[in-house]
């Protein structure tokens, strides 16, 4: 008889179970029109704009809050998403603040 973590690890491999998981991803985007990764990567960069704007905190901070790996994958994302950088976003939002 098997034990049960042997028979876990036969259902984890079997190919129904592979088959089901692409099935999710495959109803997800088509549910959603985008896969998974790609709205959590529009979350996070609607996150660092939220940031960028509100906050002095550095970007790089803000990136890796937001949880990006690197900065250079955050530019990257944010320029996907937005298309601008994200110190050009931050610049073009900030109301310079003027003495009466």
């Amino acid at each position: 008889m098997r034990s049960l973590g042997a028979q876990t690890d036969a259902a984890a491999r079997s190919p129904r179970r592979i088959r089901n998981q692409y099935y999710a991803a495959t109803l997800f985007r088509k549910t959603f029109g985008m896969t998974l990764n790609t709205l959590i990567t529009r979350h996070r960069v609607a996150e660092t704009q939220r940031l960028l704007v509100t906050s002095d905190e550095q970007i790089l901070n803000i990136a890796l809050e937001s949880g990006f790996d690197s900065l250079s994958r955050f530019n990257r994302a944010f320029k996907d998403v937005t298309g601008t950088k994200p110190r050009s976003f931050r610049k073009s939002c900030r109301v310079p603040i003027t003495a009466p």
